[in-house]
Protein backbone atom coordinates (compact mmCIF):
# COMPACT_ATOMS: atom_id res chain seq x y z
CA UNK A 1 0.00 0.00 0.00
CA UNK A 2 1.50 3.34 -1.00
CA UNK A 3 1.71 6.31 1.32
CA UNK A 4 -0.93 8.14 -0.78
CA UNK A 5 -3.26 5.16 -0.46
CA UNK A 6 -2.73 5.13 3.30
CA UNK A 7 -3.57 8.84 3.53
CA UNK A 8 -6.67 8.32 1.39
CA UNK A 9 -7.71 5.43 3.64
CA UNK A 10 -7.24 7.54 6.77
CA UNK A 11 -9.29 10.37 5.24
CA UNK A 12 -12.05 7.93 4.29
CA UNK A 13 -12.06 6.62 7.86
CA UNK A 14 -12.52 10.19 9.17
CA UNK A 15 -15.35 10.83 6.68
CA UNK A 16 -17.05 7.57 7.67
CA UNK A 17 -16.92 8.57 11.36
CA UNK A 18 -18.37 12.02 10.58
CA UNK A 19 -21.19 10.42 8.57
CA UNK A 20 -21.86 7.99 11.41
CA UNK A 21 -22.05 10.93 13.85
CA UNK A 22 -24.55 12.64 11.55
CA UNK A 23 -26.99 9.77 12.18
CA UNK A 24 -27.68 11.28 15.61
CA UNK A 25 -31.40 11.92 15.92
CA UNK A 26 -32.75 15.15 17.32
CA UNK A 27 -34.07 14.62 20.85
CA UNK A 28 -35.24 17.87 22.40
CA UNK A 29 -35.58 17.80 26.18
CA UNK A 30 -37.24 20.58 28.15
CA UNK A 31 -34.99 21.80 30.92
CA UNK A 32 -34.38 24.94 32.94
CA UNK A 33 -31.89 27.74 32.56
CA UNK A 34 -29.90 26.27 35.45
CA UNK A 35 -29.90 22.89 33.68
CA UNK A 36 -28.57 24.52 30.52
CA UNK A 37 -25.83 26.32 32.47
CA UNK A 38 -24.77 23.07 34.17
CA UNK A 39 -24.74 21.23 30.84
CA UNK A 40 -22.52 23.92 29.31
CA UNK A 41 -20.12 23.75 32.27
CA UNK A 42 -19.90 19.96 31.96
CA UNK A 43 -19.42 20.13 28.19
CA UNK A 44 -16.65 22.68 28.65
CA UNK A 45 -14.83 20.58 31.26
CA UNK A 46 -15.23 17.40 29.23
CA UNK A 47 -13.90 19.15 26.11
CA UNK A 48 -10.85 20.47 27.97
CA UNK A 49 -10.15 17.01 29.40
CA UNK A 50 -10.52 15.36 25.98
CA UNK A 51 -8.23 17.97 24.41
CA UNK A 52 -5.52 17.10 26.93
CA UNK A 53 -5.85 13.36 26.29
CA UNK A 54 -5.84 13.87 22.52
CA UNK A 55 -2.82 16.17 22.61
CA UNK A 56 -0.92 13.68 24.77
CA UNK A 57 -1.85 10.79 22.45
CA UNK A 58 -0.77 12.74 19.35
CA UNK A 59 2.49 13.81 21.02
CA UNK A 60 3.27 10.31 22.30
CA UNK A 61 2.55 8.76 18.94
CA UNK A 62 4.72 11.36 17.20
CA UNK A 63 7.62 10.52 19.54
CA UNK A 64 7.26 6.83 18.67
CA UNK A 65 6.89 7.02 14.91
CA UNK A 66 8.82 10.11 13.81
CA UNK A 67 12.54 10.41 13.20
CA UNK A 68 14.16 12.75 15.67
CA UNK A 69 15.75 15.14 13.17
CA UNK A 70 13.14 15.25 10.41
CA UNK A 71 9.41 15.04 9.90
CA UNK A 72 9.48 11.48 8.57
CA UNK A 73 8.25 8.18 9.90
CA UNK A 74 10.67 5.55 11.12
CA UNK A 75 10.57 2.50 8.85
CA UNK A 76 7.32 0.79 9.85
CA UNK A 77 5.25 -2.08 8.54
CA UNK A 78 2.51 -0.89 6.18
CA UNK A 79 -0.28 -1.64 8.61
CA UNK A 80 1.47 0.20 11.44
CA UNK A 81 2.09 3.30 9.33
CA UNK A 82 -1.55 3.24 8.16
CA UNK A 83 -2.86 3.06 11.74
CA UNK A 84 -0.42 5.79 12.83
CA UNK A 85 -1.65 8.06 10.01
CA UNK A 86 -5.27 7.25 10.84
CA UNK A 87 -4.64 7.97 14.54
CA UNK A 88 -3.04 11.32 13.73
CA UNK A 89 -5.96 12.22 11.46
CA UNK A 90 -8.75 11.03 13.74
CA UNK A 91 -7.28 12.53 16.92
CA UNK A 92 -6.39 15.74 15.08
CA UNK A 93 -9.95 16.04 13.78
CA UNK A 94 -11.31 15.35 17.27
CA UNK A 95 -9.03 18.06 18.65
CA UNK A 96 -10.36 20.46 16.00
CA UNK A 97 -13.93 19.61 17.00
CA UNK A 98 -13.01 20.21 20.66
CA UNK A 99 -11.71 23.66 19.74
CA UNK A 100 -14.91 24.28 17.82
CA UNK A 101 -17.02 23.32 20.86
CA UNK A 102 -14.94 25.40 23.27
CA UNK A 103 -15.06 28.44 20.98
CA UNK A 104 -18.87 28.16 20.87
CA UNK A 105 -19.29 28.20 24.67
CA UNK A 106 -19.51 32.02 24.98
CA UNK A 107 -22.26 32.08 22.35
CA UNK A 108 -24.19 29.38 24.19
CA UNK A 109 -23.69 31.12 27.53
CA UNK A 110 -25.21 34.30 26.11
CA UNK A 111 -28.11 32.47 24.48
CA UNK A 112 -29.21 30.62 27.65
CA UNK A 113 -29.96 34.02 29.17
CA UNK A 114 -32.40 35.00 26.42
CA UNK A 115 -35.98 35.34 27.66
CA UNK A 116 -37.83 32.22 26.53
CA UNK A 117 -41.63 31.83 26.76
CA UNK A 118 -41.53 29.57 29.84
CA UNK A 119 -38.66 30.61 32.12
CA UNK A 120 -39.03 27.59 34.39
CA UNK A 121 -38.79 24.75 31.86
CA UNK A 122 -38.40 25.02 28.10
CA UNK A 123 -37.08 22.95 25.19
CA UNK A 124 -35.29 26.14 24.15
CA UNK A 125 -32.81 25.50 26.98
CA UNK A 126 -31.69 22.17 25.48
CA UNK A 127 -28.18 23.25 24.47
CA UNK A 128 -27.53 20.00 22.57
CA UNK A 129 -30.17 20.96 20.02
CA UNK A 130 -29.08 24.60 19.74
CA UNK A 131 -27.03 25.80 16.78
CA UNK A 132 -23.30 25.72 17.46
CA UNK A 133 -23.20 29.52 17.08
CA UNK A 134 -26.05 32.01 17.03
CA UNK A 135 -25.31 32.89 13.40
CA UNK A 136 -25.05 29.26 12.25
CA UNK A 137 -28.39 27.48 12.08
CA UNK A 138 -27.25 24.27 10.37
CA UNK A 139 -24.65 22.74 12.69
CA UNK A 140 -25.98 21.81 16.12
CA UNK A 141 -23.88 21.41 19.25
CA UNK A 142 -25.14 17.84 19.69
CA UNK A 143 -23.73 16.81 16.29
CA UNK A 144 -20.31 18.30 17.04
CA UNK A 145 -20.22 16.63 20.47
CA UNK A 146 -21.21 13.31 18.93
CA UNK A 147 -18.62 13.67 16.14
CA UNK A 148 -15.77 14.57 18.50
CA UNK A 149 -16.63 11.65 20.75
CA UNK A 150 -16.55 9.15 17.86
CA UNK A 151 -13.43 10.70 16.31
CA UNK A 152 -11.71 10.37 19.70
CA UNK A 153 -12.88 6.78 20.16
CA UNK A 154 -11.77 5.77 16.66
CA UNK A 155 -8.49 7.62 17.16
CA UNK A 156 -7.81 5.57 20.29
CA UNK A 157 -8.79 2.43 18.37
CA UNK A 158 -6.26 3.36 15.66
CA UNK A 159 -3.56 3.89 18.32
CA UNK A 160 -4.37 0.48 19.79
CA UNK A 161 -4.24 -1.18 16.37
CA UNK A 162 -0.92 0.56 15.71
CA UNK A 163 0.55 -1.07 18.81
CA UNK A 164 -0.99 -4.45 17.99
CA UNK A 165 0.56 -4.39 14.50
CA UNK A 166 3.95 -3.64 16.04
CA UNK A 167 3.59 -6.42 18.61
CA UNK A 168 2.76 -9.03 15.96
CA UNK A 169 4.89 -7.87 13.05
CA UNK A 170 7.47 -10.13 11.48
CA UNK A 171 11.08 -9.46 10.55
CA UNK A 172 10.05 -6.21 8.84
CA UNK A 173 10.11 -4.55 12.29
CA UNK A 174 13.62 -5.63 13.21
Amino acid sequence: MTFDTQIAGAILWIIAVLLMAAKRKKNVIATTQKGAEEALANISEWSKWMSGIQTAAIGGLALLVMNEDEARFHPLPEAASFFALAAFGLLGAALFFNAWVLSSMPSHSIRVHVDFPDPSRSPDYDVYEQPLYGWSKQVRLGYVLNAKHWLWAHGLLAVGLFFITLMYCNTQCR
